[in-house]
This record gives structure tokens, sequence and C-alpha cells, in this order.
């Protein structure tokens, strides 16, 4: 049973909604009209929040989504900023040990850059070399060579090099993206590019650098958009990736948006037999949408259940969440979805999770052919720029972020300005 309720504020509408459905409701949406007036034009501004009450409910452990409330999100999701003497403090409380890793994890993404940095020096020594034996021009190599020579000292040292190869404006922006987290490799190439297209006057301008390494960046990303259906055809999605970034959850989010604002016909199958809970879960929002779903244990399962919703829209797999060690349960997944069937696999992964972690996500998965990533929790991250290395790293279309655990709300379709605001905190800067 889904009502709305409509409301002067959000405490007032939360009040109906426990009157008329009891303190078993679940809000299902939320959303900001105007009230009265002609055609609720000049209208007061109200709440309307959409729930629901599953009749058919047995009892399991508490929903995730009566949780207690997310505080509200800035603007644009800006990574507020860490205070430098907190952040210090904390390193000092972590044991030797831990710092040794911390570190070890710090250097490890880099050393094969200074690596890669280095043979491309020794090569055009070489070719120095050569050159100046036959007529001793040699200022454009010399000149590759110390541009070189400073992205290995930069990527050592973890700062711009002080000669004229960055200038201050520059080696600030190039900080900001580096304590966000974006690669280091990745950020000198920006700012060279940048640095190459404006004239030398402006590098002052932080604002306007931005702007510009914006547009780079931009450019750089690859953006798979929303899912999107065919009339006549069946949709079928797949959702995989480790435990806990929340696969469930953004299920959900997908099939009420589907069901509720798109008016599409959707079927659920999932595949995680090896968690009660998450089946639960998921069942209990397709009761609440009247939409069917279906629990399979092999891929002949799988099969008939995509051809029992041959009328669907869209059908959506949710699958168990595979640790590092479970190479046993990865290769049945990849049987799974090895079918003859048109599925199209979004890997999700969570935003507050480190890059060695996510890449290492990725490797393993990668046997499934991944056409897609999708990120969650981006309201639980602070640093965004490992968003944009992994989707450079990994050369992979990004399709949604979730920013919260509201159903439908909290999902949205991944755009590559978004992305980059977050990374280079443009809020603040204009």
């Amino acid at each position: 049973m889904i009502k709305k309720f409509q409301a002067p504020n959000m405490q007032e509408a939360l009040r109906l909604v426990r009157n008329a459905l009891g303190p078993d409701a679940v809000i299902i949406s939320t959303r900001n009209i105007r009230g009265g007036g002609t055609m609720g034009f000049q209208g007061k501004p109200m709440v309307e929040v959409t729930a629901a009450l599953d009749n058919n409910r047995v009892p399991t452990a508490p929903s995730p989504y009566k949780s207690r409330p997310l505080p509200p999100r800035k603007p644009g999701l800006a990574a507020p900023a860490v205070n430098p003497a907190q952040r210090q403090q904390k390193l000092e409380e972590l044991s030797k040990k831990d710092q040794q890793k911390k570190l070890q994890s710090m250097l490890n993404p880099i050393q094969d850059d200074i690596s890669d940095l280095k043979n491309m020096l020794e090569t055009l020594m070489k070719k120095e070399k050569t050159k100046e034996e036959k007529s001793g021009d040699v200022d454009p190599v010399k000149t590759d060579i110390d541009e070189l020579k400073s992205m290995v000292k930069l990527l050592i040292e973890g700062e711009p090099s002080k000669g004229p190869a960055l200038h201050e404006g520059l080696a600030q922006v190039f900080k900001e993206m580096v304590a966000n987290k974006v690669n280091e490799t990745f950020a000198l190439k920006l700012i060279q590019d940048v640095s190459a297209k404006v004239p030398e006057e402006h590098y002052k301008n932080v604002g306007f650098v931005k702007s510009q390494i914006a547009q780079e960046m931009v450019k750089s990303i690859k953006i798979g958009g929303p899912i999107r259906l065919k009339k006549g055809t069946s949709k079928i999605v797949a959702f995989v990736g480790p435990t806990g970034v929340g696969k469930t959850t953004t299920i959900a989010k997908l099939a009420a948006h589907f069901t509720l604002n798109q008016k599409a016909s959707v079927g659920l199958i999932t595949l995680d037999t090896y968690r009660i809970a998450a089946v639960e879960q998921l069942k209990t929002y397709a009761r609440i949408l009247k939409i069917p779903i279906e629990v399979i244990v092999n891929a002949s399962e799988l099969n008939q259940a995509a051809s029992n919703y041959d009328q669907k829209d869209l059908i959506l797999i949710d699958t168990a969440g595979r640790s590092k060690k479970d190479q046993a349960q990865l290769t049945e997944l990849v049987s799974f979805l090895g079918v003859d069937l048109p599925i199209e696999v979004h890997l999700v992964l969570s935003a507050n999770a480190t890059e060695e972690s996510i890449l290492a996500a990725y490797a393993k998965f990668h046997p499934i052919s991944i056409d897609r990533i999708l990120f969650t929790k981006l309201d639980e991250s602070v640093y965004y720029g490992m968003i944009y290395n992994v989707a450079k790293k990994t050369n992979k279309p990004l399709s949604y972020f979730t920013t919260g655990q509201k159903v439908p709300e909290d999902i949205e379709t991944t755009e590559a300005e978004k992305l980059v605001d977050l990374v280079l905190n443009l809020n603040r800067a204009r």
C-alpha cells in the first residue's frame, strides 16, 4: 500500500505518515512542491512524502533505511577542509607499524611512475648524446630532459619543482589536486597541458586556472550515462562488486526510480543466496513496489527467470559481494553471468574505499567483462580524486553516483562536470 502525504514541513509530513501507516511505514520518496493556488501556482511551499506499508512483512533485522538520518550535505558535495593539526594528531596516534604500512601504501602507486619516467629520461639522454655527436644541436632534447627531471623530482619529493617549469599559481592548483588524491602524474599532466594553452599572466588567477583544468578533466573522463531502455526489448543489468559497497540498496533505488518515475515495468532477480538479510531486504521493496522477484541458485535458473520476465522493460540482477579470497564464488559468478543473455554489468564500488583496494577489486572482477562503474557512498567520502584516477586507469565509463540512504532520491546519473567540481572544489573557487 503506497500513499502520498503533503504538509508544510517534513516533521509534520512524517507525523502524518506515522498516524496513517504506523511505525513500520517505509519512506519511498520526498519532494518539495507548492500547494494551493491555481494549478499549483502562487501556492505555499509544501513537502510531499510518498510512503508505503509492507503488510506481508515478517520480523527481520532492522531496516538500514530507518537508521539515523545523515547530516545535510554541502552544495556540490565539496570535500570539507581538513585541519592539518587534527590530521597530524591522528597520524601520531597510529602505531609505528601502521605508519609504515600507511607510508608504503602511499608510495606504491607512484613507484611505477617514477620507474617509467626514469626510463624515458635515460632514452632521451641517449638521444641527446647521439644528436650532439652528429650536429651539436641538442636544445630541444635538453628541454625534454629538464621537464622529465622535474617530473621525477616531483614524484620523489611530493611537491612541484621550484624552477620555472611550475609557476606559483599553477603549483597551488597542483597541490590542491594532489591533496584531493588525484594521481600526481595525472595532476602534473593537466597542469602542463593548461600552461601550454594559457598565457603566463593568467597563472596567478587560481580560479581561471582551475576552470581551464576542469575543461581538460571533463574531456578525459568516460561517462556511460543512465540505464537506457528500448521499447519492445527487455534490458538486463547485473550489479557486481565487493561486500558492503551497497549493491542491494542501489538496486532498490533504481527499481523505485524506474517504477515510480519512469513508469517502466521492472523485474528483480537475486543471486545473493549467501546473505538472507539482503534477499529479504530486496523482497520487501519488491512487495512495496508491487514488482516480481525471483531467487535463483544456478545459471539455468537465470535463463528461465529472464524468460519469465521477457515482457518487462528492465530486469535488475543482484549478486553476492565477494571478498578477495572468494575465488570459488567469483568463478561461480562468472558462470552465472556467462549465460547467453545480453547482460550489462555494472561494477559497484565505494567512494570511501582506498584507491588500492578499488583497483584490486576491479582486477578481481575483470573476468566478468565490466561494462560500467558505479560509485556509492559519495556522502561518506572526503576525497574524490580517487574516482578520477580509477576512471582514467580502468578506462571504463561511469554510470551512477549514490549520495545517501534515501530511496529513490539518493542516486544520480554520473556527470563529468559534477565529478570535476568535487575534485577541484570549484564551488569554493568561484
